[in-house]
């Protein structure tokens, strides 16, 4: 019966460790507070990803700005990655004052940026089908939502990924001054099978029964 209860017990830490493993990440980012006008602070992967079906960037952002609203133009703020001719971020889209996707067109999540309020936003890649997916506050301790705020598919995000960046600046022929005052935290990157979400309850269970099937294999 001791050989029992320490097999299940090593099985339930390989188990929490897998569990574990789904929330780890990959790469966290260093915290840019204060950022306005054009910036881009670029954090290297340190390998070059290419083929992976769930790419995640996520990062929490708070806008501030002296005059009661968010100015918008042609100008971009956001969290994005970049790499061999790929550029997808998430953040305030140009000429709106809305939370959407930059680089590779520009997709209107239509919902607002709210001042002085953090905002966790989350982008997810899918290379193999060159899929952008993103949330707009999403429960990260909830598995990963069916519906999503703001979606595009192109061919730009089936190319290599290399860098993280943090990065606002004016877009196109714009005029318009940049006057928002931006704090970019929590900054992560995950892949390789890494998530930021919790795994579904389907997964837990068969982690949960490859657990028992261990002890019973041990009885025998």
């Amino acid at each position: 019966m001791a050989n029992g209860f320490r097999t299940l017990f090593i099985a339930a830490i390989a188990v929490a460790a897998m569990v574990g493993s789904a929330n780890a990440a990959i790469l966290n980012v260093s915290d840019q507070l204060g950022m306005t006008g054009g910036y881009d602070e670029s954090t290297p992967i340190g390998t070059t990803i290419s083929g992976d079906p769930a790419i995640y960037v996520v990062g929490t952002v708070e806008y501030h700005n002296e005059s009661g609203t968010v100015a918008f133009g042609g100008m971009w703020n956001h969290i994005a990655t970049y790499g061999a001719g790929e550029k997808a971020g998430i953040g305030q889209i140009p000429n709106a004052a809305n939370w959407g996707f930059t680089g590779a067109g520009n997709t209107n999540s239509g919902i607002p940026i709210q001042l002085d309020t953090p905002t966790l936003l989350v982008m997810k890649i899918d290379q193999t089908t060159g899929t952008a997916t993103g949330w707009i506050n999403p429960d990260l301790g909830q598995p990963e939502p069916v519906s999503f705020d703001v979606q595009k598919v192109s061919t730009n995000y089936e190319s290599d990924i290399d860098t993280v960046h943090i990065r606002g600046g004016i877009y196109g022929s714009s005029s318009v001054p940049e006057q928002n005052v931006i704090d970019y935290t929590d900054v992560a990157l995950y892949y390789g099978g890494d998530s930021p979400f919790v795994p579904e309850p389907a997964s837990l269970a068969l982690l949960g029964l490859g657990g028992t099937f261990l002890l019973r294999r041990k009885r025998r």
